[in-house]
């Protein structure tokens, strides 16, 4: 009857003897604004189809334009992403504990240190299907 969701970047919650923490993930939806993300770590992410052009646009407000998707040839398009996100920036994301809210806990989370690519390459293993 005491059960509280605390979020994933709680701090400061006291555990006594007996308490149980269940903890689970959703996947590294990642932390802060989205359309405060760098525009070209957006489009490596389109290239690597980790995300679609939609996505692109609709939650990171960056819009990329298709030369040649079998050439992987994409390119920001810097006036309108610069619009988009001026437009973006007067709505809210809503807040709740589902997918595509910001977490109410961790809202306001500044990390004191962003790895860099290079540091985190070692450390993980992406595995894709055959033939990407």
């Amino acid at each position: 009857k005491e059960e509280r969701n605390v979020g994933m970047y709680a701090t400061g919650v006291v555990l006594n003897k007996g308490d149980h923490v269940y903890y689970t993930s959703a996947g590294g939806g990642g932390f802060g604004n989205p359309i405060e993300r760098i525009p070209e770590n957006v489009l490596e992410d389109v290239k690597d189809e980790w995300l679609s052009l939609e996505c692109a646009r609709d939650w990171y407000g960056v819009v990329i334009d298709e030369v040649d998707a079998e050439a992987c040839d994409y390119r920001i398009d810097e006036d309108a992403t610069r619009k988009l996100r001026e437009e973006m920036k007067t709505k809210s994301i809503p807040e709740g504990f589902g997918p595509h809210e910001i977490h109410p806990f961790g809202k306001d989370i500044k990390p004191a240190w962003i790895p860099t690519q290079e540091e985190v390459m070692p450390h993980i293993t992406i595995s894709r299907p055959p033939g990407w």
